[in-house]
């Protein structure tokens, strides 16, 4: 009887599950970060994840936020009840041609048995990620976003985070390793076949030719026009694989130059100086 039950119970978690179909979201990749214990690792931030869900997108994020709160509250409540609310502010930043918004926000409580107001300030809003569900009930829209706090006198406005640029370098090494290395596996597997398949077609090419050039050398007559015959044949085919090899071989660069790296989140290695952020990669 209780196998039953749980074959019962598992039928119907994998039934609500598959009711529930992403019909569209922000970013073709899930961030690995939805998974908190993929949160990244610094010396310097604390990160915390928060997940809102409701028919509207804008309210969906305040979901988020709030859960982000709760957790708060529940680490630092000790034995005490924390009422926590929040002070979100927006700041636009002009990089380069692109004004780029930024959320910030602090965490502000008060402890119900004593009154006595806790403010922790600095938290920033690194990456959010959201999807529009389509579940039993309708559309609705799942929101994710990241946000770290500084530990101690980290400053808390430096860069969110810098890109890698160890793709480039892989791609320039071989075709299709940098698209893999950023997790665009598919269109990397196909630079990577169409690169592979050009080379060894080259050298086969090559090979041939180079084996009927020298039977036209060993043979005279009518075996040696035939012998010259196949070699320019074979030498035609290899100029043409060396032009789908070379082809290959700049889309592969374009594609990758274009390609934004790997994240690497703040850490101590983002310095203040006294002219404004510098950046040390």
């Amino acid at each position: 009887m209780m196998r039953i039950i749980v074959i019962v119970v598992l039928i119907l978690i994998t039934l609500d599950l598959s009711a529930q179909k992403v019909v569209e979201q922000s970013d073709k990749k899930m961030p690995e970060w939805l998974n908190e214990n993929n949160l990244p690792q610094s010396n310097d931030y604390e990160y915390y994840v928060g997940i809102g869900e409701n028919d509207s997108l804008h309210l969906a994020k305040n979901i988020a936020v709030n859960d982000i709160l709760t957790k708060i509250s529940r680490q630092i409540k000790s034995s005490y009840q924390i009422q926590n609310f929040s002070n979100t502010k927006m700041k636009n930043t002009q990089r380069g041609t692109d004004v780029v918004s930024e959320n910030t926000f602090d965490f502000v409580g008060t402890v119900s048995e004593t009154g006595e107001l806790i403010v922790i300030k600095g938290f920033k809003e690194i990456e959010t990620f959201w999807q529009r569900v389509d579940n039993r009930t309708g559309l609705s829209y799942r929101y994710y976003v990241l946000v770290r706090k500084p530990k101690g006198k980290t400053d808390a406005n430096l860069p969110n985070f810098k890109r890698t640029k160890g793709h480039v370098v892989r791609s320039l090494m071989y075709s299709g390793w940098g698209q893999m290395h950023v997790g665009n596996s598919k269109k990397g597997i196909a630079f990577l076949s169409l690169q592979s398949l050009t080379i060894a077609g080259l050298i086969a090419s090559q090979t041939s030719y180079s084996l009927s050039f020298a039977n036209a050398n060993s043979s005279s007559g009518s075996t040696r026009s035939f012998y010259l015959d196949r070699s320019n044949t074979w030498s035609t085919i290899r100029t043409g694989f060396a032009i789908g090899a070379g082809v290959v071989y700049l889309c592969n660069l374009i594609d990758i130059f274009t390609t934004k790296g790997n994240k690497i989140y703040a850490e101590k290695r983002i310095n203040i100086s006294p002219t404004g952020l510098c950046i040390r990669f």
